[in-house]
């Protein structure tokens, strides 16, 4: 088409001269088909309205009053009607192709019968005119995608299926088809990272995880750079398939420097992390970088209230630490963490050598440094750990609960043992032996039956003792034996 003002040759479908800038006033592009039809009628019209005027004059008037149309033959009113009818159509066939030239499901419709019939550049033509019609229908740009793969033209093929991808128009199912029809391009061709920066521009879900295996997103940092006051256990986190590599003092990560498996526990001192995420393809993400200051308060040492050395009588440890701090000890010499016993109250010294050793924590974690206690406990007594165990027993078979020292039961059920836990000194009345007893069944299971006896150092009394959820022991005499007659509280440590 030229344009009337300059005569420059346009392309189809143009609004305004590429040359000049004049508008273009738009006549409908005819189909061929429809085009020969109209041409046809045209011609037959003409040809007949020729034959009207030459082959039957009009009669001359015969009067002044007499009507034209009465004068008129059967012939000259058919060639009228035929004149009409063919204007008639040709208005219709005209008004019909304007429609559907405007539609887009037309133009779409007609386009897919051309691709059938190879005629590529056609088709693609036609899905110019669809998409000036409706700018933001992206079918029609998947269509015209795979029509310009199919011509080899793949540089824009790729280009309209990222304008696709991105759309915030496109429907979820044109995207995914739009970066399924990507990654299967750049796939042929082995180029993942290509692949990973498509996927890079994508914020849905779904469609991620369809490609996750060819992402290449930067390792995730479960905290923000900054100053911390306690040690934290730094998480990295990937949204795909691969392996993450770190450094912590600022060196550029690679795939020969530590690979991150678990929390990296950030202690006193500056650290610079740097971290890459390597894919399952060998796709390297951009390196993500965090800065943290750890600058940790260390708690004091829990305090015991006696000193390591010899001791004669029974003897209560006392461990003291910061309102924000939970103590912790071990008896066996080992190290004390925040999962070995907890200290709740006073801890009896154990008979013979032992070595008792506590820790403080705070509420950030941090531990103290360890303080430690060794004892050599004798008791200055002639009631020996032996005779007090007896004299329980004694009870008990008077009792009738067992019938002898190995604490056979009348049933011959299993049997009762009676072991020393501790000994404790009660205020006033001098020193216990805390004797607890158990139980072992047939199958050689041993349990504490909670029952526990008192026996005393001064006089070899036995009483019946109860510790109380407060960390109260009661001290209760008990009938058939020597009795203290009394109750005697004291706080100790729970066991």
């Amino acid at each position: 088409m030229k344009c009337p003002k300059c005569g420059f040759e346009m392309g189809d479908g143009k609004l305004y001269c590429e040359k000049c800038g004049n508008e273009i006033r738009i006549v409908p592009d005819f189909e061929p088909e429809i085009e020969n039809s109209i041409i046809e009628t045209l011609t037959t019209v003409a040809v007949e309205t020729e034959d009207f005027h030459e082959e039957e004059p009009l009669v001359e008037e015969k009067s002044a009053g007499e009507s034209l149309l009465k004068r008129l033959t059967t012939r000259q009113w058919n060639i009228i009607i035929g004149f009409l009818t063919a204007i008639i159509t040709l208005t219709i066939a005209v008004s019909l192709y304007a429609y559907f030239s405007n539609s887009v499901s037309f133009r779409i419709q007609t386009a897919q019968r051309q691709a059938a019939d190879n005629r590529y550049e056609d088709a693609i033509s036609n899905l110019d005119k669809a998409h000036s019609l409706e700018p933001e229908n992206t079918d029609v740009l998947l269509l015209q995608a795979e029509y310009y793969l199919a011509l080899e033209d793949e540089a824009t093929c790729i280009q309209l299926l990222e304008q696709v991808a991105v759309s915030e128009t496109a429907s979820l199912n044109a995207r995914n088809n739009a970066y399924g029809a990507l990654v299967t391009l750049y796939e042929g061709h082995q180029d993942f990272e290509a692949i990973s920066d498509a996927l890079m521009s994508c914020e849905e879900t779904d469609i991620l995880n369809n490609y996750k295996k060819y992402l290449a997103k930067p390792p995730e940092f479960n905290y923000i750079e900054g100053s911390y006051d306690t040690v934290i256990p730094l998480k990295l986190s990937d949204v795909g398939e691969g392996t993450i590599y770190y450094t912590t003092d600022g060196r550029k990560p690679s795939e020969s420097s530590s690979v991150y498996g678990t929390p990296i526990f950030l202690e006193n001192g500056n650290y610079r992390v740097r971290a890459i995420f390597v894919n399952q393809f060998g796709v390297a993400s951009d390196v993500v970088e965090k800065n943290y200051h750890i600058e940790i308060t260390v708690p004091t040492a829990p305090e015991v209230n006696v000193y390591s050395g010899d001791y004669d009588k029974a003897t209560l440890i006392t461990a003291d630490a910061a309102d924000d701090c939970t103590i912790y000890y071990t008896r066996d010499g080992s190290e004390p963490t925040n999962a070995s016993n907890e200290y709740v109250g006073p801890i009896p010294m154990p008979l013979g050598d032992s070595t008792l050793r506590f820790v403080a924590y705070s509420e950030n974690g941090i531990p103290s440094e360890i303080t430690e206690r060794t004892f050599h406990l004798v008791l200055n007594t002639s009631l020996r750990v032996a005779q007090a165990i007896t004299k329980v027993c004694d009870y008990q078979i008077l009792v009738g609960k067992i019938l002898d020292y190995e604490g056979h039961t009348p049933d011959n059920n299993g049997v009762y043992v009676y072991q020393l836990h501790y000994c404790i000194p009660v205020p006033d009345l001098g020193d216990y032996y805390m004797i607890y007893e158990y139980y072992t069944d047939p199958a050689g299971k041993k349990t504490r039956t909670g029952n526990i006896y008192a026996v005393s150092l001064e006089d070899s009394t036995i009483s019946k003792a109860t510790y109380e959820r407060d960390g109260t022991y009661i001290i209760e005499a008990i009938d058939a034996v020597p009795a203290t007659n009394s109750i005697i509280t004291e706080s100790i440590g729970a066991e």
